[in-house]
């Protein structure tokens, strides 16, 4: 489970993550898209989990954002708000 005060941010990075899958739907091969929804699928069990998971959601972040440049905003906005 992320603190308090991540959860926000963690949501928020999530939502822009779907966000760009959306709109790299019409842009890229399906294998690129899956790739992205896969690493996305994983999020929430962070969000959720029974510990401090707020490292792994940044890794986890950080992670999709080098795979998919298009989505670096979503790990901008989760390690811009410590």
């Amino acid at each position: 489970m992320l603190k308090r005060q991540k959860i926000s941010p963690a949501i928020k990075a999530t939502q822009t993550l779907v966000i760009q899958a959306r709109f790299m739907d019409g842009l890229t091969g399906q294998d690129e898209l899956a790739k992205l929804l896969d690493e996305i699928e994983y999020l929430p069990q962070l969000i959720l989990s029974g510990a401090d998971e707020a490292s792994t959601f940044e890794i986890a972040l950080k992670g999709i954002s080098d795979q998919h440049p298009s989505c670096r905003k979503a790990y901008e906005e989760f390690t811009n708000s410590k």
